[in-house]
Parts: structure tokens; C-alpha cells; sequence
């Protein structure tokens, strides 16, 4: 994790994304340069209490749109 890309390679994940077979994905994960599953997830990317308080912080900064 953490692979600096060549700007020449920026976009391939975003292009990688938009075809990848979404029935081959597993929800809520990170998927690194290009399209490889991390296995790598720190302990606050996997802290349930933190990501509810992220969602609840989101909903509120989007409640005006």
C-alpha cells in the first residue's frame, strides 16, 4: 500500500473501477493500484465506532444538497 504512481498511470484505477465485474468485488473494501484487493488495512480502517461517526459527520455536511 502506499505505491506512488507515474502521472501516466493516474487513471487507471478510476478506469479499472468503472469496468471491473461488480459481482467479483467485496463491499467496503480498499482496492489498491490496479484493482488488487489490500490485504493491508490498518486498525482505524477497520474500527466500526470510527466509520459510524464518519457516516453520521458525512450525512450532516450533505444534508443541504
Amino acid at each position: 500500500m502506499g505505491r506512488l504512481l507515474k502521472p501516466s498511470e493516474g487513471a487507471l484505477n478510476q478506469l479499472w473501477a468503472i469496468g471491473a465485474d461488480k459481482q467479483q468485488l467485496v463491499n467496503g473494501q480498499f482496492y489498491e493500484p490496479v484493482g488488487r484487493l489490500s490485504t493491508s488495512l490498518d486498525k482505524k480502517a477497520k474500527d466500526n465506532e470510527l466509520a459510524a461517526k464518519l457516516w453520521a459527520w458525512t450525512e450532516k455536511e450533505l444534508e443541504e444538497y
